[in-house]
This record gives structure tokens, C-alpha cells and sequence, in this order.
């Protein structure tokens, strides 16, 4: 764990400076992306405090920014981000952005499976459900602590989602100052959060 949140600390720290254009689209992308980490790095530092359920509620919103970010810069028109703009409605449902975002960039459709798998439980954590009542209780103790095999879980999907929203600002800025830390990102990813075949 304290790995993935050192890594999750490098990837806020190459934001810094990061320019980009300054247009509608660019801007609304580059908040929900850097919004998006940052939650990510909240739910690891949470979880080193044990705060387990307010780290498990953060996930949906760090995976929501990350889809609306990336859908906003890859598939909304010019109208749907200023009627987002003007009036905060985001024309499409969330599994309708996850669809145009994997056709979009040629991306399987493993965001859209992730979020069919989890979601009912990232509700349930994020809105009070009985994922969360049930995980906190045990014949009548408070408590909750979840396996070390689903902290690394929950550990994996984070990183994966900022790396993505990392990898989306950089995309938006045009830079190339960041290649070198980009491949080392994915060095890491690949050798602490996907398991060898």
C-alpha cells in the first residue's frame, strides 16, 4: 500500500505545471481528471489511517470524474459541454459514457465491465447501503476490515484510474516532458499491480 500511494504522490507531483489550452472542453476535462486523482490518492491515505468505509466511498466519485473527464475531451460536442457548463447536467447516463469512451479510443470494454461489476457496491458504500451496513457489524461488533486481497484490489483499480487520468492531462497539454515519467509509470504498474500470466 505504501507503495501505490508514493506513486500516486509522484503522479500529483508531475502535475504541477502542466499547461494546456485554456478552452471550455480542456479546462472542465483537466479539473475532472486532476479531481480524479487526487481522490485516488485520498482513498490510499485513508485506508493507511483505517478509515476503510470514507476510502470505499470515494472510489465511485474517483471513477466518475475520471469517465466524465475523459468522455468530455474524446466524445461530447461543443453544444453538450456548454449546456454542462451552463446548466451542470451531463447529457448522457454513465454507462452510455463509458460506451462512447471505449468505442472512441478502440479500448475494450473493461472500464464498462469494471463498473457493471462494482457498481452496486460503490453505491451502496458511497450512499449508506447494506454493502457498508453489513461490512461494518459482526455479531454485533463494530467493525470493518476488509481482506488484504481486496485492499490490493481496491489498491489496483486506484492506480489504474489516476494513471489513465495522469496519461489524459499529459494527452491534453501535447507535452512530451512527461514520456519518460509516463513509462516509468506503467514499468511500476505493470510489475506491482498485474499479475504475471
Amino acid at each position: 500500500m505504501e507503495e501505490t500511494l508514493e506513486l500516486l504522490n509522484k503522479i500529483e507531483h508531475e502535475l504541477d505545471g502542466i499547461k494546456f489550452r485554456g478552452n471550455d472542453r480542456d479546462n472542465c476535462t483537466a479539473a475532472l481528471l486532476s479531481a480524479s486523482i487526487e481522490h485516488g490518492t485520498s482513498v490510499l491515505e485513508l485506508i493507511g489511517m483505517g478509515r476503510i468505509s470514507s476510502a470505499y466511498a470515494l472510489v465511485r466519485p474517483m471513477f466518475e470524474f475520471f469517465t466524465r473527464g475523459t468522455w468530455i475531451k474524446h466524445c461530447a460536442t461543443d453544444e453538450q459541454v456548454e449546456k454542462i457548463i451552463k446548466k451542470d447536467n451531463f447529457p448522457k447516463t454513465f454507462q452510455e459514457m463509458l460506451g462512447e469512451i471505449e468505442t472512441a479510443q478502440g479500448w475494450v470494454s473493461t472500464l464498462s465491465e469494471m463498473w457493471k461489476r462494482a457498481k452496486n457496491a460503490l453505491h451502496s458504500y458511497t450512499h449508506g447501503g447494506m454493502q457498508l451496513i453489513a461490512r461494518r457489524l459482526n455479531d454485533g461488533e463494530i467493525l470493518h476490515k476488509p481482506s488484504l486481497e481486496e485492499i490490493d484490489d481496491l489498491a489496483t483499480a486506484v492506480v489504474m484510474i489516476a494513471s489513465l487520468s495522469f496519461s489524459g492531462i499529459v494527452e491534453l497539454s501535447g507535452t512530451t516532458e512527461k514520456d519518460d515519467f509516463l513509462k516509468e509509470l506503467y514499468d511500476e504498474i505493470s510489475k506491482t499491480h498485474i499479475p504475471a500470466k
